[in-house]
């Protein structure tokens, strides 16, 4: 690396270039359609979490910043204890300056600076199987493995945005998939209608209760709550997330969070961010997944996809609406310090323990991989 490369923390006023160069590296960001500047985003993501500290580590040459590490903070309940962690987001390089052990600096001062915070979990995941395949020989992986379900309307519309091998193969395994989910759920039963979904603009104090309830049957589930909520899904600056909520007597007992994101606008991608409720309560899963079935289908979206570990209860529902299994797989993984009872707790739970969704990402993915 050239001696005028200077590797150094964030330092206020540097957030123009950062996105400049987030903007030049990605081909544009945040690759979300988003209703503010990208430098408006940046500061929701970067200086609003409330879940501090976000570490930004940077790169730069003569005054012009030429590579940047993020990290946002988050808490994580993993085993019994809620733990300090933060998420591994954005790293670029200028094309010019790649292949010269730049990341690898950048990483080395953000780990520097994550002990010095104390923060004792960070995490970052990829779907791109070279990457799977080199970060494996460095971190350990998350010992659950995350399917990504989906639901397609019409295989050929969907073949057509994007092309891949095999259109045929992949033809004959979709709708063989379909046939069996049909066949299967014919005689599974729909829920009792005795459930409210509403939708709702704001999380308010009700969120409370239930949070304790659910975070008590986990042993890796994001902290979430009201001012936590609100930031990420209910913020103008993030675009438009839908969130509802299902109701029984007036209690809350499950919630779901929507978003189709047409950063393409030739071929809009639905998502289910996040769909939890009480423990067993498959028939509030049920519901909320039905509403947001009809809030995609009336927006005319044909892909919708939702990611959870596999053997979650939760697939058998999706499966009996239809969603089958991508095949495309991605891989978790994890730098721990001094949580070694926590992991292990972890790495001993079942799947219906964990609950992992795009919720638990900083981006919803545009392409196949």
């Amino acid at each position: 690396m050239s001696s005028n490369i200077i590797i150094r923390e964030y330092r206020d006023n540097d957030e123009l270039q950062i996105v400049e160069l987030l903007n030049e590296v990605f081909h544009g960001w945040p690759r979300l359609d988003v209703p503010v500047p990208p430098l408006e985003f940046w500061k929701w993501k970067y200086q609003d979490n409330p879940y501090k500290p976000n570490i930004i580590t940077v790169s730069e040459e003569q005054g012009r910043i030429i590579g940047v590490n993020h990290s946002f903070g988050m808490r994580i309940k993993i085993g019994n204890h809620i733990v300090k962690s933060n998420y591994a987001a954005d790293t670029a390089v200028s094309k010019e300056h790649q292949g010269k052990g730049i990341s690898r600096d950048l990483i080395k001062l953000h780990l520097q600076i994550r002990d010095k915070e104390r923060i004792k979990f960070t995490y970052f995941i990829t779907r791109n199987p070279y990457l799977i395949k080199m970060n494996k020989k460095t971190y350990p992986v998350f010992p659950f493995t995350i399917n990504n379900l989906v639901k397609i309307q019409d295989i050929g519309k969907q073949l057509t945005a994007m092309p891949i091998k095999n259109e045929l193969l992949l033809k004959t395994g979709f709708q063989l998939l379909k046939l069996k989910n049909h066949i299967s759920n014919s005689f599974q039963k729909s829920p009792p209608n005795t459930l409210t979904v509403t939708r709702i603009d704001e999380f308010k104090d009700d969120f409370i209760p239930f949070w304790n309830q659910v975070s008590k049957s986990n042993n890796f589930i994001v902290e979430k709550n009201p001012h936590y909520m609100n930031w990420r899904y209910c913020d103008p600056r993030t675009g438009k997330y839908i969130v509802e909520t299902v109701k029984e007597n007036e209690q809350l007992i499950g919630y779901s969070v929507l978003r189709i994101n047409s950063a393409n606008p030739h071929y809009p991608i639905g998502y289910i961010v996040d769909l939890i409720a009480l423990p067993k309560r498959l028939d509030a899963i049920e519901a909320l997944a039905i509403n947001a079935l009809n809030y995609f289908n009336e927006n005319k979206v044909n892909i919708i996809n939702y990611q959870i570990v596999n053997g979650h209860p939760y697939e058998k529902v999706m499966n009996k609406l239809g969603f089958i299994d991508s095949r495309i797989k991605a891989a978790l993984f994890y730098v721990p310090t001094d949580i070694d009872e926590n992991i292990n707790i972890l790495q001993n739970s079942t799947p219906d323990q964990i609950h992992f969704s795009y919720g638990a990402l900083d981006t919803l993915p545009i392409g196949l991989s």
